[in-house]
């Protein structure tokens, strides 16, 4: 700055006494000042001197004082884009604002008029271009706050702020301007700038990105037998919420693919990541973090960006209905000074965590009918949670189906001992949609058996098969579905009891009805049995002998065992190694 007198003075000395800091403002010469340009061309200064006749030679007297101001403004975000030293990038590069309702994600610009010296810039004018995108709102000594309009004058005495609500994204970049009070040398208005831009940001998050395989990602799951889930955009998205539930297997490292597309021009890039929002402590989370990754768009898509989860699944089966992902965005257009903004939390999400991948009769490496059924998961993994290996969950499989947990009240057929749930059409079929739904209240040993096997092979639990034993023989006082102790499986038919005894009666008593055929479940040499006791986890020999009543000849000449003790060769076989479900 060159200090100039009107016409007849001269400037015969003059200084600084009154800068906002030593490194802004010069001297250079009496009359020349100049100003650092590592800050924007708004910082106060004030020069005093002396002034004298140009055709003065001396004399007596006080020359003219004078003094000169500039003053100050200063238009600033509370998180600013660029770093002091570097405040041409804030008024070069602009700040993005996220369009949403939440006032705490709502940056503030502050207004700044006065000086540390105390020279107060009075009225201030508060103007920005694109008035329909956003809403200013001042906020007050009280705690309250006022709305405001582009070219509003203020009357502010201090740091002033004002929050900044986007409401619509902006087809151009924002500009704000404050104007203060004019100096004393040119008259013109101290004027400072600031600029930005309004975004929004959707997403979109496949979990099961792979429906080939499993290996990375979820597994293939479906409503029902008759429903898909339709999620182009993955399980869960901003626009509809979660759209379907995620499984995983046990100990398995997950990866997930993200897109995020937004409607503004003005979004390069960005570092996006996701956390668990849970944070409270015993409680075990499914999902856990996704660290940062740099994200580009591209005319406002950014295509799917690969996380990877921190850690592992559970290493037990678990069912969790409130996941929820907090994800956060920063860096944009490579801004490194601002504060990462929450941008949405995903969720919520339900999360199932079974030992492996379903195996026969459910299909995993296609989509289709036999993939996962989210209402069978549903209606057995409340028995299982926390289990982490096959034969523990198959027990309580068992169990579950006997004791009914959810209500069905399946009651064993006394009258005919027929399956209700697996007729024989030229192929085996087991109706697993009726059983869920307990079309027909009554069941057997075949359902019992391919129900504990259809779920089994749900959790992923391979080589379940199911034994045929015929004949089997007269049973020992044993619990069958549905009701108490009975040795008289079929006392409701006439025909298979024309003595009509009771469903418990004589032990010994031979014209009691016996079982011809029973079916039960194998799993690596041991036995399950969801339609007497219930039995879990028991050796073949044990079950076989704690079962089948042999006390008398009579009754041992109509069981597997023969007089030796032995069991009838081809007494037991395996059956309905596959089949389909319904």
């Amino acid at each position: 700055m060159t200090l100039e007198a009107e016409s007849g003075w001269r400037i015969s000395d003059s200084r600084i006494f009154g800068r906002n800091s030593l490194s802004l403002w010069r001297r250079q010469s009496k009359d020349q000042y100049y100003f650092s340009n590592a800050y924007a061309p708004n910082e106060y200064v004030v020069i005093s001197g002396h002034l004298v006749p140009v055709d003065a030679e001396g004399g007596e007297g006080t020359p003219p004082w004078f003094k000169l101001t500039v003053p100050s403004i200063d238009l600033k975000w509370e998180s600013s884009c660029g770093r002091a030293s570097q405040e041409d990038k804030e008024d070069s590069e602009p700040a993005a604002l996220l369009i949403t309702s939440d006032k705490s994600k709502h940056r503030r610009l502050v207004v700044g008029p006065a000086t540390d010296k105390g020279f107060h810039g009075g009225y201030v004018t508060l103007q920005w271009t694109e008035p329909n995108c956003i809403r200013v709102y001042q906020q007050l000594q009280g705690g309250g706050e006022r709305l405001v309009t582009s070219g509003t004058q203020l009357q502010l005495g201090a740091y002033t702020y004002f929050r900044i609500e986007p409401i619509a994204v902006s087809s151009s970049k924002i500009k704000f301007s404050a104007r203060g009070k004019a100096d004393d040398y040119s008259g013109a208005r101290v004027v400072d700038f600031v600029t930005a831009f309004t975004y929004d940001l959707d997403i979109g998050i496949k979990f099961n990105h792979d429906t080939s395989s499993s290996a990375n990602d979820g597994i293939n799951i479906r409503p029902d037998f008759n429903n898909p889930y339709n999620m182009p955009n993955g399980e869960w998205t901003s626009q509809q919420g979660a759209v379907a539930p995620i499984c995983y297997k046990v100990n398995q490292g997950v990866t997930i693919k993200a897109n995020f597309s937004t409607s503004s021009p003005f979004l390069r890039s960005a570092r996006i990541e996701a956390v668990n929002a849970d944070t409270s402590s015993g409680r075990i989370h499914c999902l856990l973090s996704f660290g940062a990754q740099n994200v580009t768009f591209a005319n406002g898509e950014s295509g799917d960006v690969t996380y990877t989860m921190s850690g592992t699944a559970p290493s037990s089966i678990c069912l969790s209905e409130q996941e929820s992902l907090k994800w956060t965005i920063s860096n944009i257009n490579g801004d490194v000074g601002v504060a990462g903004t929450t941008v949405t939390n995903s969720g919520p999400h339900k999360v199932y965590v079974i030992l492996a991948e379903p195996v026969s009769p459910w299909v995993n490496s296609t989509i289709g009918n036999y993939n996962a059924w989210e209402n069978a998961l549903d209606h057995v993994i409340a028995w299982v949670m926390g289990k982490s290996c096959a034969a523990e969950a198959l027990s309580s499989l068992t169990s579950g189906l006997y004791y009914d947990n959810n209500n069905h009240f399946f009651l064993y057929d006394s009258f005919g001992g027929e399956s209700h749930y697996t007729p024989y059409l030229g192929g085996f079929i087991f109706y697993l949609s009726g059983y869920l739904n307990r079309q027909e209240p009554l069941v057997n040993c075949y359902d019992q058996a391919l129900a504990l096997k259809t779920f089994g092979c749900l959790l992923g639990i391979n080589d379940i098969n199911i034994i045929r034993a015929e004949p089997f023989g007269y049973i020992q006082r044993l619990n069958l579905v549905g009701f108490g102790l009975c040795n008289n499986p079929f006392y409701a038919n006439q025909y298979a009891n024309p003595s009509n005894l009771p469903a418990l009666c004589d032990p010994d008593n031979i014209n009691r009805s016996k079982f011809d055929v029973h079916a039960f479940v194998n799993f690596e040499g041991r036995i399950f049995d969801a339609c007497t006791g219930p039995v879990q986890n028991d050796t073949i020999g044990h079950y076989l002998q704690s079962t089948i009543d042999t006390s008398t000849e009579a009754e041992r000449a109509k069981s597997l065992f023969l007089p030796s003790g032995a069991v009838t060769n081809g007494a037991l076989s395996v059956v309905w190694g596959e089949y389909t479900i319904q």
